[in-house]
């Protein structure tokens, strides 16, 4: 699976058509709306060397961002980077995204989207796998504009040759609600914190030469609007569930988490 900006930004949009129906109705006040979202991931202290497999990006970001005012200001920021160091190098990842809207006024919508990705690959030698993670992620929207959300979502998996997942981790927050956290066995969380900053290894015993591939995530995305104009891109992000949620965001990437 080659996770691709083109897949991203298609998922998105394609979702767009199913809530146009839905629109928001906002009281004719002038009003001030904030939404934002950040998440990042940093992998280090492999016990084997990664390599850059050229059927794989060993980094790669995505930003897409959308505003439209016809009375008021707005303002859609999306950030993303990601950095993967090889040989002669220690092997390490380090890779983060950031969503924000910002606006004032009667008649409004924006939204932002930040995605950072990377894929390395390594060969166990002897069978044993390890490495440290650091991942952090952050959600906030304004109190006083409940027409405004935002997402953050952070993860790594662990791959075969053929792609097919063997273990993962990740963590994802909405707005307004705590952070959750899903992984497999092999994976620990040594600390936690309630601002969704938390630390941990990964650590299995394979068979004696045995090759494997990690893919980090992070994935933002914030999106406010007052009253709906048509078409509405921005309502797929506002109704559909935080963004659909990491599964569907790696869903529209041809592959799931689960």
């Amino acid at each position: 699976m080659n996770i691709s900006k083109k897949s991203v930004i298609q998922g998105v949009l394609f979702s767009a058509p199913i809530v146009l129906s839905s629109a928001l109705n906002i009281s004719p006040v002038r009003a001030a709306s904030l939404a934002f979202s950040t998440a990042s991931l940093t992998l280090e202290n492999f016990n084997r060397p990664g390599t850059v497999n050229p059927s794989f990006p060993a980094a790669d970001t995505v930003t897409l961002t959308s505003t439209d005012a016809t009375d008021g200001t707005v303002i859609a920021k999306a950030n993303a980077s990601a950095i993967a160091t090889t040989p002669p190098n220690p092997t390490r990842i380090s890779q983060s995204s950031d969503a924000s809207v910002e606006q004032f006024g009667r008649r409004f919508s924006g939204f932002a989207l930040g995605g950072s990705f990377s894929n390395l690959d390594f060969d166990t030698e002897d069978g044993l796998f390890r490495f440290d993670f650091v991942a952090s992620l952050s959600a906030i929207r304004s109190l006083t504009a409940p027409e405004s959300t935002a997402i953050a979502l952070v993860g790594f998996q662990i791959l075969d040759t053929a792609d097919n997942e063997i273990d993962f981790f990740e963590a994802s927050q909405t707005a307004g609600n705590l952070f959750t956290i899903r992984n497999s066995s092999f994976v620990t969380i040594a600390e936690t914190s309630n601002t969704a900053s938390l630390s941990g290894f990964y650590a299995r015993q394979f068979a004696a030469g045995t090759q494997l591939r990690v893919r980090g995530i992070t994935f933002t995305g914030a999106a406010t609007a007052a009253t709906v104009p048509e078409p509405s891109m921005f309502a797929a992000l506002l109704i559909l569930p935080g963004l659909m949620g990491l599964k569907k965001v790696v869903k529209s990437c041809d592959r799931q988490f689960d």
